[in-house]
């Protein structure tokens, strides 16, 4: 999960620079230029409500690379309440709460995405690290095979990942992981 961060990160950089969003002035308070901008801003306007919610996002993804949970979690909130289904900020706050061992609300907000998109390679990956991290090894396992079914590629991830290391020790896991292994020519 935490390998994944910076691809996301990246993702999220170039959809912000396309965007043309100015970056925070450094030399000001930061929430008291957000409040500047939430001020000045047309809130009935499409496009600045996308960009504050890629504007908390990104903020959301700098706490999260720092381990600091709470406060990505609160940006992650901020930009869910510009834009309810910015699908990435659902995977990346339910990260920051596993991160933060909240358990049943990184679930909750799973279950949120799961009923915007239940298809999304990333739920699944992270519902496995929900299920692995609770200690319910069928249910993870169960989740990281929808999450490959639905094009999740990343098995060195798999591999890495500290919060899958319970699933990891289970003899079905290692069994399906040396198949997928097989049939990807790995």
């Amino acid at each position: 999960m935490k390998k994944y961060f910076p691809v996301l990160l990246i993702l999220t950089l170039i959809l912000f620079f396309v965007t043309d969003h100015l970056k925070p002035d450094p030399s000001k308070d930061h929430d008291h230029q957000e409040h500047n901008e939430h001020d000045d801003m047309d809130h009935s306007d499409p496009e600045n409500i996308r960009r504050m919610a890629i504007f908390h996002f990104n903020e959301g993804n700098k706490f999260l690379q720092q381990g600091k949970w709470d406060e990505a979690v609160k940006k992650y909130h901020k930009a869910l309440n510009h834009n309810r289904e910015f699908q990435e900020t659902y995977i990346n706050l339910s990260s920051a709460y596993l991160g933060a061992g909240k358990y049943d609300e990184a679930l909750s907000t799973l279950k949120s995405l799961e009923k915007i998109n239940p298809t999304a390679p990333l739920l699944y990956y992270n519902l496995a690290c929900y299920y692995s991290l609770t200690e319910n090894t069928p249910a993870s396992l169960n989740a990281l095979k929808k999450a490959v079914d639905f094009g999740y590629k990343s098995f060195q991830e798999i591999q890495t990942d500290p919060d899958l290391e319970n699933l990891r020790t289970n003899a079905e896991f290692k069994e399906w992981f040396q198949s997928l292994e097989r049939d990807s020519g790995d």
